[in-house]
């Protein structure tokens, strides 16, 4: 499952990588230099997937995929800030 989610991703010029199921870290046996390694290369994010079918998705920003997310941390205030700003 996670593997289709991924190729579609890639498929939108989204560069991804595998990450940790309990955190937002690398799967560092399989992306030894973390979000360096996020490709939109399918035999590759293939690979990935096989070898973790329960990794989670992780998306390159910025460059490599050509967006720009913005985290809202409710724990952090980030619900109010983003509605002083707006």
């Amino acid at each position: 499952m996670m593997m289709e989610y991924a190729l579609r991703y890639a498929a939108l010029g989204w560069a991804v990588l595998s990450v940790k199921t309990d955190s937002k870290g690398p799967v560092g046996e399989l992306v030894a230099h973390g979000v360096k390694d996020a490709t939109t290369a399918p035999d590759k994010i293939r690979e990935w997937w096989t070898r973790r079918p329960d990794a989670n998705i992780g998306v390159a920003c910025g460059e490599p995929s050509g967006i720009v997310v913005l985290d809202l941390d409710a724990r952090s205030g980030g619900i109010e800030f983003f509605e002083a700003m707006t």
